[in-house]
């Protein structure tokens, strides 16, 4: 995923200076349209996908392991079809933020087990920080997710701003230092299991395709709208199961309880 990562913000920048300056060159006008914002989200990261799929090491798929495990552990399985559960409910009473309130509850619950491991297990202290922060920021974006507090606080203090600028301004750097604690503990939890490496890759690439869909939807919108904002909700779902996956995953060979 961090290959990923860098190619993505290797080519997201070069295909927009690229884009800029033929039109400022060739139409002497820089398009902000929806076209262009939906080309500016979409192409890089089918480029990113492309190059590394074409780039990829010997061996079996990424996900192919983790595929192997879901089949294995029926815990996995059980998640997985309580997210199903979830999501039907969201759609068919979506006054209720059911989506939303699952995966806050499941990072909470991955914040727990992380904080257990951290405890039971002989890390040296920079390995015991990298995991209690992610343990930490598990629980706290759990409870902002239950409770939807920060966002409360943000359409109240940013009222006046568009609803993309309040992402982008919020949502996006509490994203980007979500995912940095993430492949920061990532090494630690994969000693122990290489699947929950590759759960963590999931939850890193849900995470950024829930970010695509949310700033889609967003774009010259005067609120968040369907079917984007459903989308980036089961994203952000799935994420939160992978991200469970992972801290269960190295219990399977070594027990937390």
């Amino acid at each position: 995923m961090k290959r990923l990562l860098i190619l993505w913000l290797t080519l997201f920048p070069a295909f927009w200076l690229a884009r800029t300056a033929a039109s400022a060159l060739l139409w002497q006008r820089i398009d902000s349209g929806y076209p262009t914002v939906f080309q500016l989200v979409t192409i890089p990261l089918l480029q990113t996908l492309a190059v590394g799929w074409i780039t990829r090491g010997p061996g079996p798929l990424p996900l192919s392991g983790l595929w192997w495990e879901v089949r294995r552990d029926r815990r996995l399985l059980e998640l997985l079809g309580t997210d199903a559960v979830v999501l039907l409910l969201g759609a068919f009473l979506p006054v209720f933020p059911f989506p939303d309130i699952a995966a806050g509850l499941q990072m909470v619950a991955a914040g727990i087990l992380v904080a257990r491991l951290v405890y039971r297990e002989d890390w040296t202290r920079l390995e015991g920080i990298r995991l209690g922060a992610l343990a930490a920021a598990l629980v706290g974006a759990g409870a902002v997710f239950v409770y939807d507090w920060l966002h409360r606080v943000t359409d109240y203090l940013l009222f006046d701003v568009p609803p993309l600028h309040r992402w982008l301004a919020v949502d996006a750097p509490l994203l980007g230092i979500g995912i940095a604690l993430v492949l920061s503990a990532q090494p630690l939890l994969d000693r122990r299991n290489p699947t929950a490496g590759t759960a963590l890759d999931a939850a890193v690439g849900l995470w950024l395709l829930g970010a695509a869909i949310a700033v889609l939807g967003l774009f010259g919108a005067e609120a968040p709208t369907e079917p984007w904002t459903s989308a980036a909700g089961a994203c952000t779902l799935l994420a939160s199961t992978a991200l469970l996956a992972a801290v269960l995953f190295p219990s399977l060979a070594d027990p937390i309880a």
